[in-house]
């Protein structure tokens, strides 16, 4: 009786055990959870759909949860359709025994899909009009999402929702002169800030790197600051004469290693304000033409004014304006040293200035001075 007893105890444990497993590995699928899902869909917006297959039930034993799953499901609003790679839920197994279960999240995750898709979808859920003017600006381009809900005991949507993933391949252009292509960048995004990392853009042709760019929304404005970080950067023609004005010179050559911080302010007017700028820069060439007349004091001067192996630090915000360089120019036949700082604040421009003349010539008529090739003068 005792070995009966025993091998009956052995067989329900095995039993158990083995439903566990299978529970835990494998799960099982069920339709009873579809209609818990629609409805908290429906919270978000009352016209919104969503097709769903069957759930799979996973049984995690250590959490005593139950994760639920469908892939392949499809949400609608109106004629816009945005195909999901997922659906997940964790429903606790304490609720399911007492039957009182409810769903208190939901992770949904997209297939790629078009931004200008996404926007249309989202505008016609929040009916926000700004969208809108978006969705012209943005020309192709394609997202990859995951998104985190919870819901109250009311079944109301959380104000500390999650959403992460990356854009791809994005283009966008703002009145036909600005324009942006090969956007590529991952982001989070909660109901306090938006943080974009590792940001890849083309900006008129221009490659460029953003390390991060955290935007913060406060009652009145948005608080954005970032890095922007690149590493032989050439300018393009067109970039040049974009930053480059001047009816003294023109810029042939310009390629630079940088690392800028920037922060600003947008208010909800769309307008800047408390630009802060810590830039720190090293000219491995930039070459511009020689349209002063600097033959009387520098009598080799060529055609062209060369500055190479330079670095420079500029820091602005409101208050100031500061540039403090360092390196090399080559304005007649070899390298000279060029030193300078510039500051402008309320009380005017101040100049700091310092060339050391090595192998070439310089002449100042008025002292009656001649400095021979072989000396040095400062």
């Amino acid at each position: 009786m005792k070995k009966l007893i025993f091998r009956f105890i052995i067989i329900i444990i095995s039993s158990v055990f083995l439903l566990i497993t299978y529970l835990s590995i494998i799960g099982i699928e069920t339709d009873k959870f579809n209609n818990q899902i629609r409805e908290k869909i429906k919270k978000i917006d009352k016209n919104l759909e969503i097709d769903i297959k069957k759930i799979k039930l996973v049984f995690d034993p250590f959490n005593f949860e139950i994760s639920a799953k469908t892939l392949g499901t499809r949400l609608s609003l109106q004629n816009s359709i945005i195909e999901l790679e997922s659906v997940k839920s964790l429903i606790s197994l304490k609720s399911i025994i007492n039957n009182e279960f409810s769903i208190s999240n939901i992770d949904i995750s997209t297939k790629s899909v078009e931004i200008k898709k996404i926007i249309s979808f989202v505008r016609g859920i929040t009916k926000n009009t700004k969208l809108l003017i978006l969705q012209n600006f943005i020309k192709e381009g394609f997202l990859i999402a995951d998104i985190k809900l919870e819901f109250d005991q009311k079944g109301n949507i959380k104000d500390n929702y999650d959403l992460k993933g990356f854009i791809k391949d994005t283009k966008i252009n703002f009145l036909k002169k600005h324009k942006f292509e090969k956007v590529n960048f991952i982001f989070y995004h909660n109901q306090k800030e938006t943080n974009l990392e590792k940001i890849q853009l083309s900006y008129n042709r221009l490659d460029l790197f953003f390390e991060k760019i955290l935007i913060k929304n406060d009652k009145t404005d948005f608080l954005i600051n970032g890095v922007l970080k690149n590493k032989n950067l050439s300018l393009n023609n067109e970039i040049i004469k974009q930053l480059f004005i001047s009816d003294n010179y023109e810029v042939r050559e310009a390629n630079l290693d940088s690392r800028n911080i920037f922060s600003f302010k947008i208010d909800k007017k769309f307008r800047l304000k408390d630009l802060v700028i810590n830039s720190k820069a090293k000219i491995n060439k930039l070459v511009i033409t020689n349209n002063y007349e600097l033959k009387e004091i520098f009598p080799d001067a060529k055609s062209e004014i060369n500055f190479n192996n330079h670095n420079i630090e500029i820091n602005y915000d409101k208050k100031i304006f500061d540039i403090n360089g360092s390196g090399n120019v080559l304005l007649q036949n070899s390298n000279d040293k060029l030193d300078y700082i510039i500051r402008k604040d309320k009380g005017g421009i101040k100049f700091d200035t310092l060339i050391e003349i090595k192998k070439n010539p310089l002449s100042i008529n008025f002292f009656n001075f001649k400095k021979d090739t072989n000396d040095e003068a400062k």
